[in-house]
């Protein structure tokens, strides 16, 4: 959840005290966690050291500015504060940090920069609520400066992260009109192409381009993006959005058992770069706790002996496990999965196979692509196998071949950049 820092001086100030109330019941139903010392600190804890930590941390920050903040030694340091932060995103070496500056009371950007507060009068995007009788008024306005977090109740902490990553990404674009233009690109309509400009538009933008799962839309939109962006960063943008094709329902399957389950799960498809994105976005693209990699062999003269070999070769190398002492061995932390392309071995010699590393490694996942089809369920039966699921609702038919398109497309764009 993003946070905000509420800087303020509000006691002995109704209208200030009424502004603060109002601005943090409203920041809570657009999913921000509010930082403000008169409600978030708890009794006994180093107010001083928590303070410090939120202005560190915090992904955005408004400043009250009355008369009494003005005045205010403690508001003047987290002034000072934020702006440094300020300072040093734009050296590059700091998160974003979105800082309102608001004015309450009558105070005017020239009582600002005479209080000693001449970097914050600076900025150009004050707030004036000045002049403004009505303190929900004013809360209002100034949350309107921040998009609501989008992310549905179905998606977890592994989901919203991976969408973090994405927003991360093109928050380095630093342009709003080419963050305008991908938004038109995928069709987003007049009454909302504005919140690419908010706190919180990279993040919107990223939800958008998520839910695009990949469709020439997404191309267009993302080609909107890429000219402005350094190769690293371009790369790792693709990286993310190349897996967004796949279906949530079906993918999610991967990891529906426990890592001991010996699961198998079949997925009609026949490029394995296909089972890397399925398995990509089953864990949201997760920096730690999975492991994967793809095992396939040219078919000699023995495919089922070949292909352990190539699998125990593949363990030992990617998951360090010693193929030798495999029943004795502990399982690696973490959830670790095999991707097994036939590449024209029948199935059911590679469902041979299985069975095999099923007996030596039970924390082992296979995700075994089966062709244009899933087998039938008799088929299945007669493979012997422990525990199998198919990935459902399996792709339809040319789904995969224009997925592969997209991604070479969209995998395009980063030699263009």
């Amino acid at each position: 959840m993003p946070t905000v820092f509420i800087s303020h001086s509000s006691e002995g100030d109704p209208f200030a005290a009424a502004v603060l109330d109002r601005l943090q019941s409203l920041m809570k139903t657009k999913n921000f966690e509010v930082l403000v010392n008169l409600t978030s600190l708890r009794p006994g804890h180093d107010w001083e050291r928590d303070i410090e930590r939120w202005l560190d941390s915090c992904d955005a920050a408004v400043v009250l500015l009355n008369a009494k903040a003005l005045q205010s030694e403690w508001v003047r340091h987290e002034v000072s504060v934020l702006m440094h932060r300020k300072h040093m995103y734009r050296q590059g070496n700091r998160p974003e940090l979105f800082l309102i500056p608001v004015l309450l009371g009558g105070v005017q950007a020239r009582d600002v920069r005479s209080a000693g507060l001449k970097r914050l009068a600076k900025l150009t995007q004050f707030q004036d609520g000045s002049a403004e009788i009505d303190a929900s008024v004013v809360a209002e306005q100034i949350a309107e400066n921040f998009t609501t977090t989008l992310v549905d109740g179905s998606n977890n902490d592994a989901m919203g992260e991976w969408i973090q990553r994405i927003a991360y990404q093109i928050s380095q674009v630093g342009h709003d009109s080419r963050l305008i233009a991908a938004a038109r690109a995928l069709e987003i309509g007049d009454d909302e192409v504005s919140n690419v400009r908010l706190w919180g538009g990279s993040r919107f933008l990223a939800e958008r381009l998520m839910k695009s799962r990949l469709c020439r839309h997404t191309i267009d939109a993302v080609a909107k993006l890429t000219p402005f962006m350094s190769a690293e960063h371009c790369r790792t943008l693709v990286e993310e959005i190349k897996p967004t094709w796949v279906d949530g329902e079906a993918a999610e399957l991967i990891l529906h058992t426990s890592p001991t389950d010996r699961l198998v799960a079949l997925l009609n498809a026949r490029w394995y770069e296909t089972g890397m994105e399925y398995f990509a976005r089953a864990t949201c693209r997760a920096r730690s706790g999975y492991w994967s990699t793809v095992v396939g062999i040219v078919p000699g003269a023995q495919p089922a002996a070949e292909l352990l070999t190539a699998c125990l070769n593949a363990l030992e190398g990617s998951f360090i496990v010693d193929p030798q002492h495999a029943l004795s061995e502990k399982a690696p932390s973490g959830r670790c999965f095999l991707v097994i392309d036939p590449n024209g071995i029948r199935l059911d010699v590679v469902a041979e196979t299985i069975r095999e590393i099923n007996k030596r490694f039970p924390w082992l996942g296979i995700l075994l692509l089966t062709g244009e089809s899933l087998p039938d369920g008799a088929t299945v039966s007669a493979w012997q196998l422990s525990n199998t699921v198919a990935l459902q609702p399996a792709l339809r038919e040319s789904a995969e071949f224009t997925a592969r398109r997209m991604v070479k497309e969209l995998t395009a764009l980063v030699t263009q950049s």
